[in-house]
């Protein structure tokens, strides 16, 4: 089932891929649900995009990786960022067993 995109992260990956007009919102919002199945993927299944600034800047580098056809290149060149919110979001699971 694809989550539903919210308008305001549209339009931040439109600015960020240079998109100005509106004809690809449709092609916009699937390339941000691939980019957001790749990171949940590769990152943890609860990451959220809309409170979380590194991982929206890392979902948007994704989308212009995968919208360049560049995609294969994506993990290799963001390594760290990504290792970085696996470890975050570790912690934040880590943290939560604790408390039940």
């Amino acid at each position: 089932m694809q989550e539903e995109v919210n308008n305001t992260l549209v339009e931040e990956a439109k600015a960020h891929l240079r998109i100005t007009w509106s004809d690809e919102d449709d092609s916009v919002k699937k390339l941000i649900q691939r980019a957001m199945n790749v990171l949940r993927n590769l990152i943890h299944s609860s990451l959220e995009f809309e409170e979380n600034e590194a991982a929206r800047q890392l979902l948007f580098d994704c989308c212009r990786y995968i919208r360049n056809n560049s995609f294969e290149y994506f993990q290799q060149n963001f390594i760290a960022e990504i290792q970085t919110l696996q470890a975050i979001e570790m912690t934040k699971e880590a943290e939560q067993s604790a408390e039940s």
